[in-house]
């Protein structure tokens, strides 16, 4: 895992050293159930990387994925600081009560 702050957005990314994501996949890996090269082994459900997608969006941030097969993937968030909280450009933050209630 790498952190870093760049102006006013702090960048996560995330690597692991497994068998990677062929280039053709990368457009659908955040699809509900999209199992790519796992498909027809029976390895996981398709859920993980759309739930991951899910929060991320959730809390106003950015993800993308970049990989090649047979030498791992990185997935890269992007927070932007609003405020002294995060939170995607133009959007409120996603957690707390909402004002008006």
């Amino acid at each position: 895992m790498r952190r870093e702050r760049v102006e006013r957005t702090i960048v996560v990314t995330v690597t692991d050293s497994g068998r990677g994501i062929a280039p053709d996949h990368l457009a659908s890996i955040f699809n509900p159930f999209y199992k790519g090269q796992a498909n027809g082994l029976g390895i996981g459900t398709g859920l993980g990387v759309s739930i991951s997608f899910g929060i991320v969006r959730v809390h106003g941030a950015m993800i993308h994925a970049s990989a090649s097969p047979r030498q791992g993937a990185a997935f890269t968030v992007h927070l932007t600081i609003r405020d002294g909280r995060t939170s995607a450009p133009g959007q409120k933050p996603a957690y707390g009560k909402h004002p008006h209630h």
